[in-house]
């Protein structure tokens, strides 16, 4: 029993340090999409959360989820029901973010930090 503790323990801080390598990804496309290149919060949001669903998608079916049992849906509807989780959080995340710049105009130019926010209140 303890070693299915362990187990399971392992596996959420494996999740986490994916989660974190989603966020690091999200951040880093929207800060050069949006700040460095110009294009809109909207476009660049886009563009990153998609970016960064895969990655953690991948992420985590390559290293954390690997030896959870058979996949008989194929990589295509297991990668379509992960962004349909992932979307459901990002909706959460995406209100957090576009109210954050909407009330304070200048977070516009550092989006990082009404995306963190924005990932916590997901989280939740």
């Amino acid at each position: 029993m303890l070693s299915g503790w362990i187990s399971a323990r392992s596996q959420f801080l494996g999740y986490a340090l994916v989660g974190l390598g989603g966020f690091l990804v999200d951040a880093s496309i929207l800060t050069l999409l949006s700040v460095h290149l110009g294009m809109s919060l909207f476009s660049g949001r886009c563009i990153s959360f998609t970016a960064a669903t895969l990655t953690t998608w991948l992420l985590n079916r390559i290293f954390i989820f690997s030896e959870s049992g058979p996949r008989k849906q194929g990589r295509l509807g297991e990668y379509g029901r992960y962004l349909a989780v992932q979307v459901a959080g990002a909706v959460t995340n995406l209100a957090v973010f576009f109210m954050l710049v909407q009330m304070f105009p200048t977070l516009a130019r550092t989006p990082v930090l009404p995306l963190a926010v924005g990932a916590v209140a997901a989280l939740g």
